[in-house]
């Protein structure tokens, strides 16, 4: 089994990190009781050597490998490329992007933290990667459908968006694959890969 790939470590740019190292480091990792691996991507923070913190930190990853912004797009996806729980994710987003929340009790416009309707639905775009443009359509039809029939209907053709997805999401992460020469590391996977 593979180790994550290490991206390598690069000095900090900003100088409120002075003498601060980054290392990022990522891939496809799978965690026994899992269905899949999933995309990853972390980094370690580095004072004179020592480690003193990292994570998912994306935007501080980016900000001095911008060439990992592919890998980073993919964070928590499945190896197939699907963002993690798609469908109820994405709906919990999109609700929180209309008033009545498609009478959703829970949604991310009443979350905590709050997120204004423009937030969610910019983390909406994000989660499914699509652009801001395509969020709003995929919003507009689920409230045409909300309005015009009931919220039911919005959330079963939501649903099918969300598989009629699946071989874009696909294809984009076939390509991360091979653009960054990913491996899946961690528990020995069970599954066979093509």
């Amino acid at each position: 089994m593979s180790k994550a790939r290490n991206f390598g470590t690069r000095p900090m740019t900003s100088p409120d990190w002075k003498n601060t190292q980054i290392r990022a480091v990522g891939g496809l990792h799978y965690i026994k009781g899992n269905t899949l691996p999933y995309f990853t991507l972390t980094c370690a923070l580095l004072e004179m050597g020592r480690d003193v913190g990292g994570g998912a930190a994306h935007e501080l990853i980016l900000s001095v490998f911008p060439e990992l912004a592919p890998l980073a797009a993919m964070h928590l996806a499945t190896i197939d490329g699907v963002p993690m729980y798609a469908d109820a994710n994405g709906w919990y987003w999109l609700s929180g992007s209309v008033d009545h929340g498609f009478s959703q009790q829970f949604h991310g416009g009443n979350g905590s933290p709050q997120r204004s309707q423009e937030e969610c639905l910019a983390i909406f775009a994000k989660l499914m990667r699509v652009s801001t443009a395509e969020a709003g359509g995929v919003l507009n039809k689920a409230k045409d459908l909300a309005i015009d029939e009931n919220v039911k209907s919005a959330r079963a053709w939501f649903t099918a968006w969300v598989e009629s997805q699946k071989p874009r999401w696909k294809a984009e992460a076939d390509k991360v694959i091979s653009d960054f020469g990913l491996e899946i590391f961690g528990d020995p996977f069970p599954g066979v890969r093509s």
